[in-house]
């Protein structure tokens, strides 16, 4: 089960198997074993690969896969897909913004994981 989040806020929940995966985001198999849950005790290094249609994120915690349209977090619930979520979805409304404008989604999605880390090194020290 993966978590998905559209450019307007939409949040669902979905099954996609390996084949639906590759087929909509234009990947190779090699690509998508970054991010794979269930090969998490072998691939724990954390990752960025870009690809000309799709960046895949493995930080740990936080595995997902950033398309044009949609962001695929795997295990939503561990702590890193929780704060990632929790952290997004208020900014993909231009409401929240407090007058701000908000970042395009394509930058929102990639970019944020990288500022929420910073964030989280910077409150440890």
């Amino acid at each position: 089960m993966v978590l998905e989040v559209k450019a307007d806020g939409t949040v669902s929940t979905r099954k996609v198997n390996r084949r639906q995966l590759l087929k909509s985001s234009g990947l190779r198999p090699r690509d998508v074993r970054s991010v794979d849950p269930s090969l998490f005790l072998t691939n724990s290094m954390p990752t960025l690969l870009v690809r000309e249609h799709a960046i895949l994120l493995n930080l740990g915690s936080l595995r997902a896969i950033a398309m044009q349209d949609c962001v695929l977090i795997f295990d939503h619930n561990r702590p890193g897909g929780q704060a990632f979520i929790e952290s997004l979805l208020p900014r993909l409304n231009p409401k929240n913004m407090n007058g701000v404008p908000a970042m395009p989604f394509e930058l929102e999605k990639n970019v944020h994981p990288f500022l929420k880390n910073a964030a989280v090194k910077q409150s440890s020290r």
